[in-house]
C-alpha cells in the first residue's frame, strides 16, 4: 500500500516546480521586452 504522506510530498514538489517555472518564464519574457 502506498504511503499517503509520500504522495502529499510529491504534490508539494511539483507545485513548487510550477511556481519556479512561472518565475523563470516571466524573467525570460521581461528580458525580451
Amino acid at each position: 500500500m502506498e504511503d499517503p504522506d509520500k504522495k502529499k510530498k510529491e504534490e508539494k514538489v511539483s507545485f513548487s516546480f510550477l511556481i519556479y517555472f512561472l518565475l523563470y518564464w516571466l524573467e525570460a519574457w521581461s528580458s525580451l521586452g
